[in-house]
């Protein structure tokens, strides 16, 4: 549309502000984030730029444009904060729950859990001994992979409604001990930076850093994913 135009025309402002309209419209989806993070991008917005492309991410975890251009708007974020690690299969685990949406592994715990249930009721019923075992493996087998498929989904659910991620707007954000801005700072937080938001008190967040450290910043510092 005249935002894509906007856009191939390098009026990177213009085009912003009308991917902003259709957005305040009501209308979502990864290309359109994906799109004003490139927009915000091209204009040295760098905060503006790491949120969308996370937004975008969000819808589609998967787009290989949406993960290389997140992973540059990154680099050029002033703080590098580490990440503690995790055994590989959990890191394996929370890949994989991120590979579709909540919806998707709801849908894939009902389809196998009433499978199983099907599978023991044949063997309760069945009288022959051979299809009797079968079924029997079968239901139990069924019923652990739809316990594993509603752990998958309510780690989505989290990862989509309970925890709160959120970007660092201000350009310099100095992290309190206290929700006070008499308290001491601890630490220092530049724009772009990715945070998680453990709660709220009157007007400041408390939030966590992939590596551990947490402390209080005015909710005006942040943007939500």
């Amino acid at each position: 549309g005249t935002a894509n135009q906007s856009y191939q025309d390098a009026q990177y402002e213009k085009a912003s502000e009308q991917y902003k309209m259709v957005v305040q419209s009501g209308f979502e989806s990864a290309a359109l984030y994906y799109n004003l993070g490139n927009a915000n991008f091209q204009l040295g917005k760098l905060a503006e730029a790491i949120l969308y492309y996370e937004k975008a991410k969000k819808i589609d975890p998967t787009d290989k444009d949406i993960l290389y251009n997140l992973k540059l708007a990154n680099s050029r974020v002033v703080d590098k904060i580490e990440v503690i690690p995790n055994f590989f299969f959990i890191d394996w685990y929370l890949e994989l729950v991120q590979l579709k949406g909540t919806d998707f592994w709801a849908y894939c715990f009902s389809f196998i859990f009433i499978t199983s249930l099907l599978f023991l009721g044949l063997y309760y019923y069945l009288s022959n001994r051979s299809y009797k075992k079968l079924f029997f493996v079968s239901g139990i087998s069924c019923l652990l992979l739809s316990f594993l498929l509603y752990l998958m989904a309510n780690a989505r659910y989290n990862i989509e409604q309970v925890q709160q991620q959120a970007i660092v707007f201000s350009e310099n954000s100095y992290i309190k001990s206290a929700p006070s801005a008499s308290s001491q700072d601890v630490f220092i937080l530049h724009e772009g930076t990715k945070v998680t938001i453990l709660e709220e008190v009157d007007g400041w967040n408390e939030i966590l850093l992939t590596d551990g450290k947490r402390g209080w910043t005015e909710i005006t510092n942040l943007e939500a994913i």
